[in-house]
């Protein structure tokens, strides 16, 4: 028994190597698809601003969502942030659709969130 169960863990690990090398990405771009990452990043970075400010404001006005305590949570956000220069993950468990909005507006603006190109 001991040797189909190591046979097989072998068999698992050689697929596993084609997998990998099946889907690694390329390493050279063209010079279209490099245009077309461009070209993406310039609307995301041109449309995030108009794309938050209209969902804030139908949240804000129309919805009628509030945060009473807005400045105290992005004090202590920004504490928490400050505290390590190390990325970190902020996870919702995504109970609507709108939670990752709202995360990002009770701690801090849209564009305190963006990484610009490291």
């Amino acid at each position: 028994m001991d040797r189909h169960i190591s046979q097989t863990m072998g068999e698992i690990m050689e697929d596993s190597k084609v997998n990998q090398q099946a889907t690694k990405p390329k390493k050279n771009l063209g010079t279209f698809d490099k245009l077309m990452l461009h070209y993406q990043r310039l609307v995301g970075r041109t449309l995030i601003g108009l794309t938050y400010f209209t969902i804030w404001s139908w949240m804000y006005y129309y919805l009628g969502y509030r945060f009473p305590q807005a400045a105290a949570l992005r004090k202590q956000f920004a504490k928490i942030k400050g505290q390590s220069k190390e990325p970190f993950l902020i996870c919702a468990n995504h109970l609507t659709m709108i939670d990752s909005f709202i995360i990002t507006w009770a701690l801090g603006s849209n564009l305190s969130f963006m990484a610009w190109g490291k």
